[in-house]
């Protein structure tokens, strides 16, 4: 069958499904397998708790904005309210002030 196989014979295509079907592996082999795919799982984990830690930073972080944006806006209708009021009182001490000099006049 050996020289009919290799010129592509009536027995060739016996011969090479029946090479896919029968390959193993030993024991040595199955644990190097075995360990790598436990250590790819194990960083894949570690990966996932770090993305889930990056993830909880963030969520900080925009409510920590959101809060640094509320006082700011606090913050800024204050000083409104204070320079509203002294634009006010400033117009009436002027308002005095043009009053009394024109009692005097």
């Amino acid at each position: 069958c050996r020289a009919r196989c290799a010129r592509g014979g009536p027995g060739a295509a016996h011969v090479v499904a029946a090479m896919g079907v029968s390959h193993s592996m030993n024991a040595e082999q199955m644990d190097k397998v075995l360990s790598q795919f436990e250590a790819t799982t194990q960083a894949i984990q570690g990966i996932e708790k770090k993305v889930d830690r990056v993830n909880g930073y963030i969520r900080n972080m925009q409510a920590q904005r959101q809060l640094l944006t509320h006082q700011a806006d606090e913050a800024t209708d204050l000083i409104d309210n204070i320079s509203d009021s002294l634009n006010n009182r400033s117009d009436q001490i002027l308002d005095y002030f043009q009053r009394t000099l024109d009692s005097f006049a």
